[in-house]
């Protein structure tokens, strides 16, 4: 600081030390850190995730978990976190580690490894499970009562090295080997490229390595001591995704390459709020299981998806050449500040389109053959479909910065509309807009 601190400086500072050392304001970070991450701070190290402790699904049964990660007062470059779960019913042991290198924060360079052995509802693992989906804040709990559980078994490793060239423009290496055996109906019909000598499947392994590049001018970030949270840009945000699978290195079944390409941008237009704009595009060549194509992000619970579908299940649609549109328009305060009854509610509209375009090979095609909805059979929990020439298609209207923290929106489905099935539905979140 070239410039010394003034006397009301200094007395603010004094007064920052001494609240943070009051016995408190210590308690009140505690219980809100707990609160707000799930974990409860014990020295040099964390407990939790206290909302992913127990849980039920149709293999574990009753589920027990428990976590640890180490936190800044262990290391501030170094972070290691690792997880146990048990099922009562299958009488199993699930765990997970990772550990995270922090080598310079700006710009950010870190380099990650993740090993998981567990059952999710997801094949496509995230390398923090910090933030777990079971629990009972997780989709476990928050279900349609109509829509069954669709579980794999799941072996996963990843290595990835993060680099930050300059403010905004990144790059990722990433090379991954994965597991995975549903624990539903799925076949998949082998021929003399891949690493199978059955002429059926029911579960896979594969190797790969991704190179990613992203582009966001001027972005700005909220940091804490290893992770961060982009504030967004003001120009648009472009991202490249390069994925080759390489068969027989650790048992890989497939040669394989996908491309994949993401733009977003923010256009404010003044008194008439902000409209956020998405469109997602890629290729997979290679005749592979549906579940390393492009498979559409649906949901099965009452929470609102923001980055897929809210009325499809997961596993709906599926493509190996796909575009995804997603357009949200935030009116502000466009309608209800103008009725005085409400003006004081502070409440927001909000309007959103998303579209799901995607073709599938003919090889493809006859690989998954069994899977499709006209072929499976009745009590089969999984049935797929492809987003071909028509297009699937949903809208919402909905209300947010209720209570300041709540979203909730009135979803209908526009085209692929089927009298079996609801076509519109009702979803909340917790959604914080300042």
């Amino acid at each position: 600081r070239h410039k010394p601190l003034t006397a009301n400086e200094k007395q603010v500072q004094v007064l920052i030390d001494t609240i943070q050392q009051l016995d408190a304001f210590k308690v009140w970070k505690r219980w809100t850190t707990l609160l707000f991450s799930g974990y409860m701070p014990a020295g040099p190290f964390d407990i939790g995730n206290i909302y992913t402790f127990y849980s039920w699904t149709p293999i574990d049964g009753n589920r027990l978990k428990v976590g640890i990660r180490t936190n800044s007062k262990f290391s501030k470059s170094f972070l290691m976190a690792g997880y146990a779960a048990y099922g009562l019913k299958d009488e199993r042991w699930k765990f997970g580690v990772n550990a995270l290198q922090l080598f310079n924060k700006t710009p950010r360079r870190t380099l990650s490894a993740t090993v998981i052995k567990d059952v999710g509802l997801n094949p496509f693992l995230s390398s923090d499970f910090s933030l777990s989906s079971d629990g009972v804040l997780g989709s476990n709990f928050i279900r349609r009562g109509n829509v069954p559980m669709k579980m794999l078994d799941l072996e996963h490793f990843r290595l990835s090295y993060f680099h930050e060239q300059l403010p905004g423009l990144s790059f990722q290496l990433s090379a991954e080997h994965q597991y995975t055996r549903p624990y539903f109906n799925f076949s998949y019909q082998t021929d003399e490229s891949d690493a199978y000598t059955k002429d059926v499947i029911d579960r896979y392994r594969y190797s790969a390595v991704d190179f990613r590049i992203r582009w966001a001018h001027k972005e700005k970030f909220l940091t804490g001591v290893f992770s961060r949270v982009s504030l967004g840009s003001q120009s648009p945000i472009l991202t490249l995704n390069y994925k080759v699978g390489v068969k027989d290195f650790l048992d890989g079944g497939f040669d394989f390459q996908r491309l994949d390409f993401s733009f977003y941008d923010r256009w404010n237009i003044g008194a008439l709020g902000y409209v956020n704009n998405r469109v997602n595009m890629g290729k997979v060549f290679g005749r592979l299981p549906y579940f390393l194509l492009h498979v559409a992000n649906g949901n099965e619970g009452i929470i609102s998806n923001y980055d897929g579908y809210n009325l499809i299940n997961n596993f709906s649609y599926v493509a190996d050449t796909y575009t995804q549109l997603f357009v949200d328009y935030h009116l502000d305060g466009l309608l209800f500040e103008r009725l005085p009854l409400l003006k004081r509610l502070d409440l927001r509209a909000v309007t959103n389109f998303r579209l799901l375009w995607g073709s599938l090979s003919d090889d493809n095609r006859a690989a998954n053959a069994f899977n499709f909805a006209d072929q499976i059979q009745p009590d089969d929990l999984v049935g797929i479909d492809v987003p071909g020439d028509k297009p699937y298609m949903e809208v919402s209207a909905g209300i947010e910065n209720i209570l300041r923290v709540i979203r909730l929106d009135v979803i209908w489905k526009v085209s692929r509309r089927n009298p079996n099935d609801k076509n519109w539905g009702v979803r909340g979140n917790i959604h914080i807009k300042f």
